[in-house]
């Protein structure tokens, strides 16, 4: 009689914990057409450019009728890096991404280095402490850093083009 009531208990734990009331979802949130603009003259050395985005959750939270309230973390998945079409990454040697808001900590999302010659797009390595995310995402203005490695002197201004997806978990 013991020997049964062990098995059971430990089946109807797993049922239990199994079927919670656990109802989070996972949905993509791709911000595309972000311009990483750094002002010439720049200096071989560090140099950084940003670009702002306004209210990065207003159309995702529209189109899944969610609330802030729902939304429980965030992860990057995917950063890609591209140039206009004329130029390339060659004077850069490394590329640092970095996100954050007048009212969070700045948060980095991923990096690139080395960088080949001759590349117009880079995938940067997704960083792996992303804790807190979500918070500067909820944020009404929030900034895109990129800290970059030049490898010589440039007059010109430097535009990159961004493309970020984003991972948000809900209730």
């Amino acid at each position: 009689m013991r020997r049964l009531k062990l098995p059971l208990i430990f089946t109807l734990i797993f049922v239990l914990v199994g079927c919670g009331n656990s109802e989070s979802a996972e949905k993509d949130l791709l911000i595309e057409n972000i311009e990483i603009m750094a002002e010439g003259p720049l200096f071989e050395g560090s140099n950084t450019g940003q670009a702002l985005i306004e209210a990065p959750l207003s159309d995702f939270l529209n189109e899944h009728k969610l609330t802030n309230e729902q939304l429980n973390s965030a992860k990057v998945s995917e950063i890609i890096l591209s140039t206009d079409d004329s130029t390339n990454f060659d004077i850069f040697q490394s590329i640092t991404l970095q996100i954050v808001s007048d009212q969070t900590d700045m948060i980095k999302l991923g990096l690139i280095n080395p960088i080949e010659k001759n590349s117009q797009s880079l995938t940067l390595k997704i960083a792996e402490e992303q804790e807190k995310l979500i918070e500067v995402l909820k944020q009404d203005n929030v900034y895109i850093i990129a800290d970059a490695i030049l490898t010589q002197d440039s007059d010109s201004n430097l535009k990159i083009k961004c493309k970020i997806n984003f991972k948000i978990s809900h209730k």
